[in-house]
Protein backbone atom coordinates (compact mmCIF):
# COMPACT_ATOMS: atom_id res chain seq x y z
CA UNK A 1 0.00 0.00 0.00
CA UNK A 2 1.48 3.10 -1.32
CA UNK A 3 0.12 5.54 1.76
CA UNK A 4 3.30 8.20 1.47
CA UNK A 5 1.10 9.42 -2.06
CA UNK A 6 -1.90 11.97 0.13
CA UNK A 7 -4.10 14.26 -2.64
CA UNK A 8 -5.25 17.10 -0.46
CA UNK A 9 -7.02 19.87 -1.15
CA UNK A 10 -5.49 22.49 -3.47
CA UNK A 11 -6.54 26.20 -2.16
CA UNK A 12 -5.72 29.39 -2.81
CA UNK A 13 -2.38 28.37 -4.29
CA UNK A 14 -1.18 25.52 -1.73
CA UNK A 15 -2.05 22.47 -0.44
CA UNK A 16 -4.59 22.40 2.53
CA UNK A 17 -4.88 19.05 5.24
CA UNK A 18 -7.61 19.34 7.75
CA UNK A 19 -6.93 18.08 11.11
CA UNK A 20 -8.56 14.57 11.70
CA UNK A 21 -9.40 14.39 7.88
CA UNK A 22 -10.39 10.85 6.72
CA UNK A 23 -8.57 9.28 3.63
CA UNK A 24 -9.85 7.11 0.84
CA UNK A 25 -7.51 4.15 -1.45
CA UNK A 26 -6.94 4.97 -4.78
CA UNK A 27 -6.69 1.62 -6.52
CA UNK A 28 -4.64 1.39 -9.90
CA UNK A 29 -6.28 -0.53 -12.11
CA UNK A 30 -2.50 -1.75 -13.47
CA UNK A 31 -1.80 -4.07 -10.50
CA UNK A 32 -4.20 -3.33 -7.83
CA UNK A 33 -2.27 -1.54 -5.84
CA UNK A 34 -3.23 1.35 -3.80
CA UNK A 35 -1.64 4.32 -5.83
CA UNK A 36 -2.76 7.39 -3.24
CA UNK A 37 -4.95 8.05 -1.00
CA UNK A 38 -7.46 10.65 -1.06
CA UNK A 39 -8.82 12.96 1.28
CA UNK A 40 -12.30 13.34 1.36
CA UNK A 41 -13.13 17.40 1.61
CA UNK A 42 -16.14 18.32 4.59
CA UNK A 43 -18.09 20.87 4.45
CA UNK A 44 -15.62 23.43 6.07
CA UNK A 45 -13.20 22.31 2.90
CA UNK A 46 -15.51 23.55 0.40
CA UNK A 47 -16.11 26.37 1.99
CA UNK A 48 -12.99 27.50 1.85
CA UNK A 49 -11.97 26.43 -1.57
CA UNK A 50 -15.35 28.59 -2.40
CA UNK A 51 -14.47 31.38 -0.71
CA UNK A 52 -10.64 31.58 -1.60
CA UNK A 53 -12.59 31.77 -5.12
CA UNK A 54 -14.36 34.10 -4.50
CA UNK A 55 -11.98 36.42 -2.90
CA UNK A 56 -9.44 35.83 -5.93
CA UNK A 57 -12.24 36.59 -8.83
CA UNK A 58 -13.07 40.28 -6.69
CA UNK A 59 -9.58 40.68 -7.10
CA UNK A 60 -9.03 39.90 -10.66
CA UNK A 61 -12.65 40.61 -12.05
CA UNK A 62 -11.51 43.91 -14.00
CA UNK A 63 -7.87 42.40 -15.21
CA UNK A 64 -7.47 43.27 -19.04
CA UNK A 65 -8.42 41.31 -21.63
CA UNK A 66 -4.63 41.24 -22.58
CA UNK A 67 -3.76 39.97 -19.39
CA UNK A 68 -5.58 37.13 -19.38
CA UNK A 69 -4.37 35.69 -22.37
CA UNK A 70 -1.11 36.34 -20.93
CA UNK A 71 -1.86 33.67 -17.71
CA UNK A 72 -3.65 31.50 -20.65
CA UNK A 73 -0.32 31.63 -22.43
CA UNK A 74 1.40 30.98 -19.89
CA UNK A 75 -0.64 28.04 -18.15
CA UNK A 76 -0.51 26.37 -21.97
CA UNK A 77 3.52 26.43 -21.83
CA UNK A 78 3.48 24.95 -18.19
CA UNK A 79 1.03 22.35 -18.95
CA UNK A 80 3.25 21.71 -22.54
CA UNK A 81 5.96 20.73 -19.74
CA UNK A 82 4.28 18.38 -17.69
CA UNK A 83 3.03 15.98 -20.48
CA UNK A 84 4.95 13.14 -19.08
CA UNK A 85 4.00 13.09 -15.79
CA UNK A 86 0.46 13.45 -17.18
CA UNK A 87 0.41 10.45 -19.21
CA UNK A 88 2.07 8.58 -16.17
CA UNK A 89 -0.83 9.45 -14.48
CA UNK A 90 -3.51 8.35 -16.73
CA UNK A 91 -2.17 5.50 -17.51
CA UNK A 92 -1.35 4.21 -13.96
CA UNK A 93 -4.22 5.46 -11.93
CA UNK A 94 -6.86 5.67 -14.90
CA UNK A 95 -5.55 2.61 -16.83
CA UNK A 96 -5.79 4.45 -20.04
CA UNK A 97 -3.70 3.30 -22.86
CA UNK A 98 -0.44 4.86 -23.67
CA UNK A 99 -1.93 6.42 -27.21
CA UNK A 100 -4.60 7.78 -25.75
CA UNK A 101 -2.88 9.15 -22.71
CA UNK A 102 -0.70 10.89 -25.02
CA UNK A 103 -3.32 12.70 -26.93
CA UNK A 104 -5.15 13.74 -24.44
CA UNK A 105 -1.94 15.33 -22.23
CA UNK A 106 -0.91 17.14 -25.90
CA UNK A 107 -4.57 18.57 -26.24
CA UNK A 108 -4.54 20.10 -23.05
CA UNK A 109 -1.99 22.77 -23.97
CA UNK A 110 -3.69 23.12 -27.52
CA UNK A 111 -7.18 23.42 -26.06
CA UNK A 112 -6.10 26.85 -24.02
CA UNK A 113 -4.02 28.54 -26.69
CA UNK A 114 -7.43 28.46 -28.20
CA UNK A 115 -9.56 29.69 -26.02
CA UNK A 116 -6.64 32.63 -25.38
CA UNK A 117 -6.71 33.13 -29.33
CA UNK A 118 -11.00 33.42 -28.75
CA UNK A 119 -10.82 35.80 -26.16
CA UNK A 120 -9.97 39.41 -28.42
CA UNK A 121 -13.17 38.63 -30.30
CA UNK A 122 -15.84 37.39 -27.75
CA UNK A 123 -17.09 41.21 -27.54
CA UNK A 124 -20.74 42.27 -27.28
CA UNK A 125 -23.15 43.84 -29.46
CA UNK A 126 -24.62 47.00 -30.35
CA UNK A 127 -28.08 47.26 -31.17
CA UNK A 128 -30.20 50.10 -32.67
CA UNK A 129 -33.18 51.11 -30.96
CA UNK A 130 -35.48 53.11 -33.76
CA UNK A 131 -37.35 50.07 -34.75
CA UNK A 132 -39.84 51.82 -32.04
CA UNK A 133 -40.77 55.54 -33.04
CA UNK A 134 -39.81 56.61 -29.29
CA UNK A 135 -36.32 54.85 -30.23
CA UNK A 136 -34.90 57.23 -32.62
CA UNK A 137 -31.54 58.18 -32.32
CA UNK A 138 -30.97 55.34 -29.61
CA UNK A 139 -29.50 52.59 -29.09
CA UNK A 140 -28.35 49.54 -26.43
CA UNK A 141 -25.44 47.64 -26.33
CA UNK A 142 -24.69 44.09 -24.15
CA UNK A 143 -21.07 42.85 -23.01
CA UNK A 144 -20.16 40.15 -21.36
CA UNK A 145 -19.67 39.53 -17.88
CA UNK A 146 -18.39 37.02 -15.51
CA UNK A 147 -20.42 34.59 -13.60
CA UNK A 148 -17.65 34.82 -10.37
CA UNK A 149 -16.98 31.27 -8.84
CA UNK A 150 -17.63 28.54 -11.59
CA UNK A 151 -17.70 24.84 -10.25
CA UNK A 152 -16.60 21.92 -12.40
CA UNK A 153 -17.24 18.34 -11.82
CA UNK A 154 -15.23 16.17 -14.10
CA UNK A 155 -15.53 12.45 -14.59
CA UNK A 156 -12.68 9.64 -14.46
CA UNK A 157 -12.41 8.83 -18.25
CA UNK A 158 -11.46 12.15 -19.43
CA UNK A 159 -9.64 14.04 -16.33
CA UNK A 160 -7.14 16.13 -18.01
CA UNK A 161 -9.03 17.27 -21.37
CA UNK A 162 -12.40 17.64 -19.09
CA UNK A 163 -11.07 19.48 -16.79
CA UNK A 164 -9.38 21.94 -19.42
CA UNK A 165 -12.43 21.82 -21.38
CA UNK A 166 -14.17 23.67 -18.43
CA UNK A 167 -11.30 25.69 -16.58
CA UNK A 168 -9.91 27.90 -20.02
CA UNK A 169 -13.19 29.06 -20.77
CA UNK A 170 -13.75 30.08 -17.11
CA UNK A 171 -10.26 31.46 -16.95
CA UNK A 172 -11.10 33.17 -20.12
CA UNK A 173 -13.89 35.06 -19.01
CA UNK A 174 -12.87 36.42 -16.01
CA UNK A 175 -13.95 33.78 -13.32
CA UNK A 176 -12.54 32.05 -10.50
CA UNK A 177 -12.98 28.05 -10.52
CA UNK A 178 -13.50 25.01 -8.25
CA UNK A 179 -12.35 21.63 -9.62
CA UNK A 180 -14.09 18.21 -8.34
CA UNK A 181 -12.70 16.23 -10.34
CA UNK A 182 -13.56 12.19 -10.06
CA UNK A 183 -11.24 10.30 -7.43
CA UNK A 184 -8.42 8.65 -10.27
CA UNK A 185 -8.70 12.70 -11.95
CA UNK A 186 -7.44 14.14 -8.81
CA UNK A 187 -3.73 13.52 -9.15
CA UNK A 188 -3.62 15.18 -13.04
CA UNK A 189 -5.75 18.14 -11.33
CA UNK A 190 -3.32 18.55 -8.78
CA UNK A 191 -0.96 18.71 -11.28
CA UNK A 192 -2.26 21.06 -13.45
CA UNK A 193 -3.22 23.27 -10.31
CA UNK A 194 0.50 23.18 -9.61
CA UNK A 195 1.90 24.11 -12.96
CA UNK A 196 -0.12 27.00 -13.97
CA UNK A 197 0.86 28.33 -10.30
CA UNK A 198 4.28 28.54 -11.40
CA UNK A 199 3.23 29.67 -14.49
CA UNK A 200 1.67 32.95 -12.96
CA UNK A 201 -2.14 32.00 -12.22
CA UNK A 202 -2.98 34.17 -9.17
CA UNK A 203 -3.63 32.31 -6.03
CA UNK A 204 -7.40 31.36 -5.91
CA UNK A 205 -8.34 31.06 -9.47
CA UNK A 206 -8.04 27.74 -9.77
CA UNK A 207 -8.79 25.46 -6.83
CA UNK A 208 -9.14 21.69 -6.36
CA UNK A 209 -11.02 19.44 -3.79
CA UNK A 210 -10.76 15.86 -3.59
CA UNK A 211 -13.41 13.28 -2.77
CA UNK A 212 -16.30 11.83 -4.07
CA UNK A 213 -19.99 12.26 -4.22
CA UNK A 214 -20.94 14.17 -0.71
CA UNK A 215 -17.78 16.64 -1.49
CA UNK A 216 -19.75 17.58 -5.27
CA UNK A 217 -23.32 17.88 -3.47
CA UNK A 218 -21.65 19.91 -0.93
CA UNK A 219 -20.04 22.51 -3.79
CA UNK A 220 -22.75 22.57 -6.15
CA UNK A 221 -24.75 23.79 -3.32
CA UNK A 222 -22.60 26.65 -1.66
CA UNK A 223 -24.19 30.04 -1.88
CA UNK A 224 -21.27 31.59 -3.27
CA UNK A 225 -21.05 29.48 -6.20
CA UNK A 226 -22.40 31.04 -9.49
CA UNK A 227 -22.34 28.40 -12.13
CA UNK A 228 -22.14 24.68 -11.74
CA UNK A 229 -20.92 22.44 -14.71
CA UNK A 230 -20.75 18.82 -14.95
CA UNK A 231 -19.58 15.66 -16.92
CA UNK A 232 -20.72 12.28 -15.72
CA UNK A 233 -23.71 9.52 -15.31
CA UNK A 234 -27.02 11.15 -15.41
CA UNK A 235 -28.22 9.52 -12.24
CA UNK A 236 -24.81 12.10 -10.53
CA UNK A 237 -26.16 15.02 -13.28
CA UNK A 238 -29.63 14.92 -11.83
CA UNK A 239 -28.39 14.83 -8.43
CA UNK A 240 -26.18 17.52 -8.59
CA UNK A 241 -29.10 19.86 -10.28
CA UNK A 242 -31.16 19.40 -7.39
CA UNK A 243 -28.45 20.31 -5.01
CA UNK A 244 -27.54 23.71 -7.08
CA UNK A 245 -30.97 24.99 -7.40
CA UNK A 246 -31.36 28.03 -9.49
CA UNK A 247 -27.95 28.34 -9.92
CA UNK A 248 -26.15 28.03 -13.68
CA UNK A 249 -26.45 24.36 -14.51
CA UNK A 250 -24.51 23.59 -18.02
CA UNK A 251 -24.38 18.82 -17.85
CA UNK A 252 -22.77 16.50 -20.55
CA UNK A 253 -24.32 13.44 -19.08
CA UNK A 254 -23.94 10.21 -19.78
CA UNK A 255 -24.97 7.66 -22.50
CA UNK A 256 -23.92 4.42 -23.64
CA UNK A 257 -20.33 3.68 -24.14
CA UNK A 258 -20.00 0.28 -24.23
CA UNK A 259 -16.49 -1.19 -24.32
CA UNK A 260 -15.12 -4.51 -25.24
CA UNK A 261 -12.06 -6.30 -24.13
CA UNK A 262 -10.45 -8.86 -26.56
CA UNK A 263 -8.99 -11.83 -24.60
CA UNK A 264 -5.51 -10.84 -25.97
CA UNK A 265 -5.63 -7.53 -24.59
Amino acid sequence: MNVSVRHLPWIGGSAEVAPGATFSPLVSPIDATVAAQIMESDAAIIDAAVKHAHAAYLKHQDETIAKRVEWLMAAADAIDKIEAELIRSLIRVIGKPKRASTFEAKRAGAFIRACAAQLPHLNGEVLPLDANAAGAGRFGFTTRVPYGVVAAVTPFNGPVNLLVQKLAPALAMGNAVVVKASPPGTEVALLLAEAVKKAGLPDGLFNVVPGGRQAALLLAAHPLVAALTVTGSTAAGHELARAAGAKRFVAELGSNAANIICADA
